[in-house]
């Protein structure tokens, strides 16, 4: 995936058990969903099953399309999935365009007196 790509060196099938085990460390609990959005054309065989194989749900989406998407599936998350919940964003370069859509999507989560 080239917007933000396994580590060489690093075995895909250990991505997913790695963010749980990260997890596991800070104290979180309960069910946890993997997305993983890239160019499948443009990604080797072996890296898209390697995620796959473990859980991680690979879409298939060009780089300049990413953005749009990604924002659509948060809403719909934060839609699906209500507090206390947390999203975590693993990202090479978006954090600035998501910045204030997260912070949106943060107050839209809390509780209106």
């Amino acid at each position: 995936m080239k917007d933000c790509s396994v580590t060489e060196g690093i075995d895909a099938h250990r991505v997913r058990p790695s963010i749980e085990g990260g997890f596991r460390e800070l104290g979180y609990s309960g069910p946890v969903s993997i997305k993983a959005y890239g160019d499948q054309k443009r990604t080797p065989d072996h890296l898209l099953q390697a995620l796959s194989s473990t859980g991680v749900a690979v879409v298939h989406i060009r780089s300049e399309s990413t953005c749009t998407l990604m924002y659509k599936d948060m809403v719909k998350w934060r839609e699906d999935n209500l507090p206390p919940a947390t999203m975590m964003i693993i990202t090479n370069q978006m954090l600035d365009v998501f910045h204030w859509d997260l912070a949106r999507l943060q107050q839209r989560t809390r509780k209106q007196p």
